[in-house]
């Protein structure tokens, strides 16, 4: 028996694969905080992939996402947002705006963050001026 260590491939498959990856892919490095790549991990395998195939999935979904977002803010009429069935403050529906506890948003930092992604930034800054200005006249 050789003592050399045998290929599943052969030179010419190392070469083809060599060549799709290289026309093909391009690679992304990302750094994460000490133990979220095993969190990273277990949590694709939970969900049945490959580490790489969830952080790529996670990145389209979180895109897509982000896209129907700007995409939604834009569809809003500017003259929609003086009218009485959306918020001036937020832009959008009271039905909308109701659902949003204004009482936890300013001591749920997480809340906050849930907010934040759902709507934006601005929306949240908005949400939380009104807070504080509703918790200002329930205090005096």
């Amino acid at each position: 028996m050789s003592d050399e260590k045998k290929s599943r491939y052969t030179e010419a498959q190392a070469k083809a694969a060599k060549k799709y990856l290289k026309e093909s892919v391009e690679d992304i490095r990302i750094r994460v905080c000490k133990g979220n790549k095993t969190k990273v991990q277990k949590h694709a395998a939970n969900m049945g992939e490959s580490m790489n195939s969830f952080v790529v999935r996670a990145i389209d979904e979180t895109m897509e996402r982000d896209t129907q977002k700007q995409a939604s803010s834009k569809e809003i009429p500017s003259d929609a947002l003086n009218s009485p069935s959306h918020s001036s403050i937020t832009g959008f529906s009271p039905e909308t705006e109701r659902q949003i506890d204004l009482k936890r948003l300013l001591s749920d930092f997480l809340y906050q963050i849930d907010i934040s992604a759902s709507y934006g930034n601005e929306v949240l800054a908005s949400l939380l001026d009104k807070a504080r200005k509703q918790q200002a006249t329930e205090t005096k």
